[in-house]
């Protein structure tokens, strides 16, 4: 493994090219850090047993908070983003209540606009859909929507609240940034043509821009 990384990062899912371009994945590569790619199902039963390797932690990258060792400058300006944008994350929670558990600012995302990531000790998607294909039971999990507060659609979307927190293009865009994260690991979004409704809609706005 490179010098600096502690532990043994993992992702699951079933196709290597949706896991290899997955949002989780960008602050590791970023910083050159060795990624597993397990894409048999298997591989979602033994990660739940195989929690260390020659004295390695193993760790999902779609689960938890994820300690990458940064400085403390980086960490300050984690805690000063979220400061920034917490009243806009608590409305996007509001909006998203009934499907997420927390909005918050992420410290995997490099370049993608947002993330979805289970509970540290709770199932990912693709173990959800094996059970489910296996006609078993699945109790409803709300995730973690995580943000990059380094995209400018953040900026944007703070300024819009400032001026009217009841503007409904905030709920818009709550839905349609949770719609884009299931889509970016492979998922569908929670209704398709209101997805498909909505991202017309701001074309629409946008082409009169």
């Amino acid at each position: 493994m490179p010098e600096g990384q502690k532990d043994i990062y993992y992702i699951t899912g079933e196709k290597r090219d949706i896991l290899d371009n997955s949002p989780h994945i960008e602050k590791f590569k970023a910083k050159d850090y060795e990624v597993l790619f397990f894409t048999d199902p298997i591989d979602e039963f033994v990660t739940n047993n195989l929690t260390e390797y020659e004295k390695k932690e193993l760790k999902s990258i779609g689960k938890g908070e994820i300690d990458l060792g940064e400085d403390e400058a980086v960490k300050k300006e984690k805690e000063e983003d979220t400061k920034k944008y917490r009243s806009l994350l608590d409305t996007m929670k509001d909006h998203l209540a009934e499907d997420i558990k927390e909005v918050r600012v992420s410290s995997r995302l490099t370049s993608s606009a947002v993330c979805l990531v289970s509970d540290e000790h709770g199932m990912t998607p693709n173990m959800e859909k094996m059970f489910r294909s296996m006609n078993q039971e699945v109790p409803k999990s709300k995730r973690v929507l995580e943000i990059n507060p380094k995209h400018p659609l953040y900026e944007s979307l703070n300024v819009i609240y400032e001026k009217n927190k009841d503007d409904a293009r905030l709920k818009d865009y709550s839905e349609l940034l949770y719609d884009q994260a299931l889509i970016a690991e492979g998922a569908m979004p929670k209704d398709p043509v209101k997805f498909a409704r909505k991202m017309a809609d701001l074309m629409a706005m946008e082409a009169k821009a």
